[in-house]
């Protein structure tokens, strides 16, 4: 993928668009991708409106090269849709709590060669701790996923985040 530093502005909004070239390398077969080059854009932007609440915002919107699914005859090219949100509160310097939204709306072959929509929307509630080792910074998370989609129960899930990040 490619991204650019469109814009940052000190309390002002970061705006870091992103090309990705989709690459098929999964099993279509066993459910493991589309079986189908493809391009994705995305344009976040965030904002930091005080020194302890940041949102990000992200659009964006992947296309799919000539999907084939020859069980139900279908070769097309999808084109599916996203938009994000996510709200930060630092609490202070080494915890901070944090909610997000993703809503999807997904292109799918039907039986009959022709494409519906799903939508789909995730609201994350979630929290970080930093924990400092000399010049290394360890940070767990965790999130519990709410997946809401038309026609469907409501999904809980579970999400552990952990990362390492060493200074330059």
């Amino acid at each position: 993928n490619y991204r650019y530093q469109l814009s940052y502005k000190e309390n002002f909004i970061a705006c870091s668009p992103r090309l990705s070239v989709i690459i098929p390398s999964g099993n279509k077969n066993k459910g493991l991708g589309s079986g189908s080059w493809g391009l994705q854009a995305n344009l976040p932007f965030s904002k930091r409106w005080t020194n302890h609440f940041i949102n990000h915002f992200n659009i964006g919107t992947t296309y799919l090269f000539r999907v084939k699914q020859n069980e139900i005859n279908f070769d097309k090219s999808l084109v599916s849709y996203f938009v994000g949100l996510s709200s930060i509160w630092l609490i202070n310097e080494k915890f901070n709590l944090m909610l997000e939204c993703l809503t999807n709306i997904n292109a799918n072959p039907d039986l009959n060669n022709k494409i519906n929509y799903t939508n789909q929307t995730v609201i994350a509630p979630a929290f970080r701790y930093a924990i400092d080792i000399k010049k290394l910074q360890i940070v767990p998370g965790i999130s519990v996923p709410l997946t809401f989609s038309k026609n469907t129960k409501t999904e809980v899930g579970g999400f552990f985040y952990l990362s390492f990040e060493h200074e330059f």
